[in-house]
């Protein structure tokens, strides 16, 4: 097994510790090789992380750049496949 050089990734310890972070905000950015105003973010909260103000928490770096923020809360709100799909679909 050969892993692709295509492979970018950033592994972080505590999320809402890193990810409140504007230099770890730049680096996931700095990894599409993009401007941040071409760059949209899926966030996906997971048990407390689905609380607003945990999602603002990790995500207010990226938006603060200019990144387009969605949230899908996977544990505080029920989302329909079809309706997940037709709203994430340009983010997959």
């Amino acid at each position: 097994y050969v892993p692709s050089r295509n492979l970018k990734g950033i592994f972080a310890g505590s999320g809402s510790a890193s990810f409140s972070h504007p230099y770890m905000a730049q680096s996931v950015v700095d990894l599409t090789q993009r401007k941040p105003q071409d760059v949209s973010l899926l966030y996906i909260g997971t048990a407390s992380y689905d609380i607003q103000k945990f999602c603002h928490k990790q995500t207010s770096a990226f938006s603060e750049m200019g990144v387009t923020v969605e949230s899908l809360n996977v544990a505080n709100e029920f989302v329909p496949v079809g309706r997940w799909k037709r709203r994430w679909r340009k983010l997959i």
